[in-house]
């Protein structure tokens, strides 16, 4: 397949959503065979062709991140952001932010947003976020928080609570044989509060090498 693949990338015909979607699938198929490497040079091809709507990737300039400030529709797949549906809340772009409407009804604990980043192993990297929760029943509601689980293997690294008064960045080190990490918003009521309600909105997310 990646033989073949400079045919398929010359014979795309602009415009055609089922082709954008087989290519974009093959970059997603890679991902899910441990080709981390091929697959983000099939992605930055497709960006590089317009197939693809979002920025390219570049693991050894610290580039993990495709669309960190969202302004990109989510493509849940390959390197793109997956937004979950799970009932209660209401996901919509807005403006340079993912916005999330949140019923008060939605279940107990559930992932929310997720990003596959491919990021080098054995570097240390800095996770940080710009996000508003002022329109929140509990604008400091501490039930959000990313995750980032490091694959192969599943180790997961817990961050600090999204929307605390004075958030702190999330460090980690990736192993040896890492290869990439999955960064997951989550949410999980904590003990003592109640369904947070309202709109939250999360304007940035970056993923880099700790200095």
């Amino acid at each position: 397949a990646l033989d073949t693949w400079p045919k398929a990338l010359a014979a795309y015909t602009p415009g055609d959503p089922g082709q954008a979607t087989s290519m974009i699938d093959f970059a997603n198929f890679l991902i899910a065979n441990g080709r981390i490497p091929e697959a983000v040079g099939i992605w930055n091809q497709l960006v590089e062709h317009g197939i693809l709507p979002a920025e390219p990737l570049d693991p050894k300039a610290g580039k993990v991140i495709a669309d960190p400030e969202f302004q990109f529709p989510a493509l849940s797949k390959g390197f793109g952001w997956r937004v979950e549906e799970v009932p209660g809340v209401f996901t919509a772009k807005a403006a340079g932010s993912q916005r999330f409407e949140i019923s008060g009804d939605e279940p107990a604990a559930f992932p929310i947003l997720s990003v596959i980043a491919p990021v080098l192993p054995g570097v240390s990297y800095r996770l940080q976020w710009k996000v508003d929760g002022s329109a929140l029943s509990a604008p400091r509601d501490p039930g959000f928080a990313f995750q980032i689980v490091k694959e192969p293997g599943g180790e997961v690294t817990q961050c600090e609570p999204l929307l605390a008064a004075n958030p702190m960045p999330c460090d980690f080190v990736s192993q040896s044989d890492t290869k990439f990490a999955r960064i997951i918003l989550r949410y999980a009521r904590a003990q003592g509060t109640t369904r947070v309600s309202g709109v939250m909105q999360l304007r940035s997310v970056r993923l880099e090498p700790a200095k």
